[in-house]
């Protein structure tokens, strides 16, 4: 399970063919389309879209993957809605940035949140800021019938599941409403991204699996798949603990404080729907983290490693052209003022990620900001103080070309 997915993409195929020799992408893989209906897109604001979204803008796309011949891992459709916002006639847009909610991306925003300095902000507050600042913005939700990290069969491999969203995205760099649009008005115009938690997962595949074509990235504590195995396996008197940010580490912000903390790289708070995507039987020793402690089956910690982002075989990390920043929890506020709140492994499992780019000629920028006093394990935006306005600066100072 470590071949590359090549996607698809219709009626575009024959240009994304040509992207994709350009790169050097193998074609002895899975491949992808996408085609429209027959569901119509439903974008209610009720269910987390923007209000201001025209329903002419709201549309339903279908995403079908062909495993390569040498696999054994089958991958069932999946719908995607997305709604877009492009600045008005007479503005020059400045790039498209499109978004990936939280856990399997079936929402098109997390809920508001409560936080400890209200007001409290969500995903629906950087769509109408980032267009505000003259960018199309793109709202994405997934079928509720799967989340995008699964595969929806009894095969399981998120990696292979994540050629929807690699699909999904260069549909939106190619068609002629999104991002070719924004282009064709403005030769520096950025493709860009941002992701929170899984949406974050979803978009560092992209780049490191298929060769993606993104000129910025905003993730949000995340991405939290930068070395599955690390988070799943159960090894009887074994700790797996991560450093975040250790001394000397390429892309760290010198500002961090802490400049590094420690943590366990194991799935906790999000084991439910790990072991729905990944885990390929029920019997305790294939569960990612076992329920009863027992050392998890050989098999399935390789399998583990052959899905994450850095698998060590297929995942590559050399792409200059691409600016990254990151906002990792470093510490979650706690009402006695003490900031001691338990955390996650989401910050462990993007350092698994990005401890992977060791100079700047792999990327056009790295910077891994530490947040204190997270509103909860990943709510980085919430944080004490609140740093919506610091990402929102981050992208639009860097989601421009760069290629």
């Amino acid at each position: 399970m470590t071949n590359r997915v090549f996607c698809l993409v219709s009626p575009l195929w024959v240009l994304v063919m040509l992207l994709a020799a350009a790169t050097g992408q193998s074609t002895n893989t899975p491949s992808c389309s996408v085609s429209a209906g027959p569901v119509p897109g439903s974008c209610p604001v009720s269910m987390g879209w923007a209000s201001t979204i025209p329903a002419s803008q709201c549309e339903h796309l279908t995403i079908h993957c062909v495993p390569p011949q040498n696999s054994s891992v089958a991958i069932n459709d999946l719908g995607i809605t997305y709604g877009y916002q492009t600045p008005p006639t007479g503005t020059t847009p400045k790039g498209t940035i499109v978004f990936f909610s939280p856990e399997g991306g079936n929402m098109p925003a997390d809920q508001e949140p409560s936080c400890p300095q209200p007001p409290c902000y969500s995903e629906l507050n950087y769509f109408a800021d980032y267009l505000a600042a003259s960018y199309q913005v793109v709202q994405t939700a997934w079928d509720s019938t799967s989340a995008w990290e699964d595969t929806g069969t009894s095969t399981k491999n998120i990696a292979y599941a994540a050629g929807r969203v690699s699909a999904f995205l260069a549909y939106v760099q190619t068609n002629s409403n999104l991002f070719a649009y924004v282009q064709g008005s403005n030769a520096k115009a950025g493709m860009c991204a941002q992701g929170n938690s899984g949406g974050g997962g979803a978009i560092a595949y992209y780049p490191a699996w298929y060769n993606g074509y993104l000129d910025h990235a905003e993730f949000l504590s995340s991405p939290p798949f930068g070395n599955i195995e690390a988070g799943c396996e159960y090894s009887l008197g074994t700790v797996y603990d991560v450093t975040v940010c250790p001394t000397g580490e390429f892309g760290c912000n010198p500002a961090n404080n802490p400049q590094s903390w420690t943590l366990e790289a194991f799935y906790d708070d999000a084991l439910k729907g790990m072991r729905a995507w990944s885990d390929e039987s029920s019997q305790s020793s294939w569960e990612c983290r076992p329920p009863i402690a027992q050392n998890t089956n050989a098999t399935a910690n390789q399998d583990w490693n052959n899905m994450s982002i850095a698998d060590g075989t297929v995942g590559q990390f050399n792409y200059p052209q691409t600016s990254m920043t990151a906002w990792l929890c470093s510490s979650v506020w706690s009402s006695d003022g003490l900031n001691d709140g338990a955390m996650n492994n989401s910050s462990t499992q993007a350092e698994l990620f990005f401890q992977n780019f060791t100079s700047a000629s792999q990327a056009n920028s790295l910077l891994i900001n530490g947040v204190t006093a997270c509103n909860g394990v990943e709510d980085v935006t919430n944080a004490v103080p609140k740093q919506l306005g610091l990402i929102e600066q981050d992208m639009e100072g860097k989601c421009t070309s760069h290629h």
